[in-house]
Order: C-alpha cells, then structure tokens, then sequence
C-alpha cells in the first residue's frame, strides 16, 4: 500500500498538471508574458511589487507584450476648429477683398497704357523688360505727369492714374491696392497681385521688395509692369521657409534714382499642411496614475512612436504588475510657433485580441477628441493573469499602449517648432 504521504504528493501532482492544460486550452496558444531582461524568474509577484529595471527594459518590455495584430485605428478626425477660426476667415476675406482691388486697377492702368499716344514724335520709349504690354510707354505727358523745373511732378489728371494729391517734390509710394497702408502681401496664387501707386518712380523698370524680420532678410517682388507713377508686381511665389509677419517695408527702387520705401504693411505665407515627424516633450501632458499596490506608472512618451507604433508622431506605453485604472492625457499644441494649426489626427491604441484574454480585467476606454486646437486622449488598461506551473511563478501583466498620427498646417518651408 502507499502511504498517505505519497498519495498527497501524486494527487498535488495531478492537480498542478490539470491547471496546466485547463491554462493552455484557455488560453488559445497565447505567449506567456517574458520576464523583464535582467530580473530573475519569481522577482514580480502576484502582490503588485514590481521589479526594478532600468528606463531601457521599461520600453522594451511592453513591445515584447504587445503582439501583432492588436493594433486598431479611428478614422481620420478633422479639427472642427481649423478651417472655421476666425483669424483663418479673416485673413481669407482680407485677402480676397484687396485681390478684387488689385484686379480693378490693374485693368485700368493697362487700359490706359492701350490708349496712349504711339509713334514718332510721341516721345515714346520701348518698354523695360518685366513690362507686359505689347505697346511703347511714352516719355512726357503721356505718361500723366510734366517734368518741372525743380523736379517737380505734377500729377495726373485722370481719376486713378497715379498719385491724386498735390505735386510730388520726391519719389513717394501712396497706395497699395488702393490702401495707404494694410495691405497684405503673400505668395499665396489665389491672391498675389499688387498695383503700387506714387510718384517719380522713374519710367525704367527698376526693383521693388519688402523686408522685416524674415530669414531671408527680405523677400522680392516679381514686376509685371512699371511707370513713373505705377507698378504691377507679385511676390515672388517661390518663397518659403517664412513666418507670417505683421509690419513690413514696402521698398521701391528706381533705376538711377535713391530708394522710396513705406512701412505698415503685413506678410502672410503660404500654407502648407504635413504630418508632424515629432512632438515635442512639452506639448504631452500625462495623466498622473497609481496602481492598485500603491505603486507611480509611468508614461513612456515616444517621439517619433516605438516599439510597434513606428512613424508616428508619439506613442504612449503604460505598464504595470498591478491593475491600474484607465485614465486621460492631453497634447497642447499652442507650444508651436505662430500661425501652425491643428489639423486633424489618426487615433491608433493596443487591444487584446479576445482569445488572448485568459484571467482578463480592463479599466477605462480608448478614444481621442479635439479640445479646442488641442487633443484629449483617454486611453484604458487590460490586465490578465498567469497561473503558476512547477517552477514558472504565477504573472501578472496590465498593459495600456496608444499613438497618435497628428497632421498642422502652417507656413510653408517652416518647422513648426520652435528652436
């Protein structure tokens, strides 16, 4: 007969491999959750303890945890904020307003240029180059100034042609758009073109630009057409790499003559929308978040994402021995520099596939909203439970991984950063 000490230990026996195979049938294959590197089997108990590691294994263990497959996505959300802020459809509406200006007083300074006196003895000139009109431009009163002793201009008669107040004793630009000052200046297609009103600008085409505190130091207008009194021009629609600006210097320059130039005008760049390769530190704010032991989870903020968030613009990885509680974080994007905007965002967030979830408890919901121009993500926690075999120790893992792809529109050529 056996004795009662052998029976026990057969039965135990017994019992320890019916709960093998009743945690292997459960769970469906799933991989055992790994010891962290350079901790010792047994070392993060049921109790909650954790193990200490270094920063390093935190951002490697929760990767080798999260298998593939487990990733899912929201769509693309817009920022409802962008496209209908009121500094956006200001601007437009500036923009497009002084456009329709320019448009009008382009026609009827090329009209005017159609209608002048040609042939010999008009005192007529060919044009400079960066003149568009198929026409001569004369020299004299044709041009709707005299030349006086003294150099002294008297203006143009008719309505529109140049300056309209009193004689002109130096070079001197009175309207852009017909604004005296205001107006915006950008490369913008949609909205680039500029006519220059004033006085003796001399009839050889000469340069015009506006400067203040670019990169460049100054960007430069393209010439479409120049007079003694008038100019069409654009800027030049290559510039990049510029930030809005809200005092600038218009600068003419006549050819042979000194300089004229006339301050309080604006800059506004080219937009541009891109998908942020890094988000700063800074613009994370984590939720502060304790385990059920009473123990701090850390947030481990990547920038670009890690682990099996790749390219994204972050990703956030929480992991834990004990349960913890979903929770809530926050990115603030008023730390990029002026004139960048939200624009939309792709939400992506680790799940446990249901035939992994053996012993299985979750805390919160994974979603993220639009705050303004900022992003509020909630994100949740899932934890399951290993149960003990001969020498492998009983596991407890609780796990929470998100990432965000974030897209801004903002000037063109510019980090949306600041130094």
């Amino acid at each position: 007969m056996r004795s009662k000490g052998e029976r026990t230990i057969r039965l135990w026996l017994a019992g320890a491999g019916f709960a093998w195979l009743l945690g292997v049938s459960q769970g469906g294959g799933a991989p055992v959750p790994q010891v962290l590197k350079g901790s010792t089997p047994g070392s993060a108990k049921a109790s909650g303890m954790q193990a200490s590691v270094s920063p390093q294994q935190l951002r490697e263990s929760p990767a080798k945890k999260m298998g593939p497959g487990q990733i899912k996505s929201t769509p693309k959300k817009s920022n409802p904020h962008a496209a209908s802020s009121p500094l956006h459809a200001s601007m437009t509406a500036a923009l497009r307003a002084q456009k329709q200006a320019a448009e009008a007083e382009r026609s009827t300074i090329l009209a005017s240029q159609r209608m002048a006196p040609k042939g010999p003895g008009t005192g007529a000139r060919p044009l400079t180059p960066g003149r568009t009109m198929g026409n001569s431009i004369p020299a004299g009163p044709a041009t709707g100034a005299m030349r006086m002793s003294g150099n002294t201009i008297t203006p143009p008669a008719p309505a529109g042609l140049g300056m309209a107040q009193g004689p002109c004793l130096r070079p001197t630009i009175g309207t852009v758009n017909g604004q005296a000052k205001g107006t915006v200046f950008t490369p913008d297609p949609q909205f680039n073109l500029y006519t220059i009103k004033g006085c003796m600008f001399g009839d050889t085409q000469g340069q015009a630009y506006i400067y203040g505190p670019f990169a460049t130091g100054q960007v430069s207008l393209q010439i479409e057409f120049w007079s003694d009194t008038q100019i069409i021009a654009k800027v030049n629609p290559q510039v990049t790499g510029e930030l809005d600006q809200s005092n600038v210097t218009l600068v003419v320059v006549p050819s042979g003559a000194p300089q004229v130039q006339k301050a309080g005008f604006k800059f506004y760049a080219v937009r541009e929308t891109m998908l942020l390769a890094k988000i700063l530190p800074s613009v994370f704010v984590p939720a502060a978040v304790t385990d059920m032991a009473n123990h701090p989870v850390l947030a481990q903020y990547s920038s670009p994402g890690s682990g099996y968030f790749p390219g994204r613009s972050a990703s956030v990885v929480r992991d834990a021995t004990s349960v913890f509680n979903g929770g809530q974080d926050f990115f603030d994007f008023s730390k990029m520099k002026p004139g960048f905007i939200a624009e939309s965002m792709v939400f992506e967030y680790w799940d446990m596939p249901p035939e992994q979830r053996v012993n299985f408890q979750e805390n919160g919901v994974s979603n993220a909203e639009w705050v303004g121009d900022n992003i509020r993500v909630s994100w949740k926690m899932q934890h399951f439970h290993t149960s003990p075999f001969l020498t492998a120790p009983a596991r407890d893992d609780s796990q929470s991984g998100y990432a965000l792809n974030v897209w801004v529109s903002g000037p063109r050529g510019v980090s949306p950063w600041p130094n």
